[in-house]
């Protein structure tokens, strides 16, 4: 379940109780209020800062914000954009191997996948 809204307390529908319960949280934004940081982490002294030079440039600031996903550190994130196309361009400059038949063959399949 995804559950998305720009203020979790109370008055939203999203208390204590509920918040307590979502292991994955995220606040998207290179520079929100302490106050946004509060209602959307468990521990906000705990969850990084985005750094001050990538706030500080408006390009870079795109698609950044800050992570607390059960189980590990909170994090800074970046999303990426590209197209189909840039990803293949990309990956031929970096000389990944391709192949003209991209699917398994019944003998390939065999010899990697151990058979119960």
């Amino acid at each position: 379940m995804l559950l998305t809204s720009q203020v979790t307390n109370n008055s939203t529908g999203i208390g204590l109780s509920l918040k307590s319960k979502i292991g994955r949280k995220i606040l998207q934004g290179a520079n929100p209020s302490r106050t946004a940081r509060t209602q959307a982490f468990s521990d906000e002294s705990a969850v990084p800062l985005v750094p001050a030079n990538v706030r500080a440039d408006p390009d870079a600031a795109k698609g950044t914000g800050v992570a607390e996903l059960e189980g590990s550190e909170p994090v800074v994130y970046k999303v990426l954009y590209a197209t189909t196309g840039d990803y293949a361009a990309a990956l031929t400059r970096l000389g990944v191997p391709t192949t003209v038949a991209p699917a398994p063959t019944a003998e390939q399949i065999a010899r990697y996948s151990p058979v119960l």
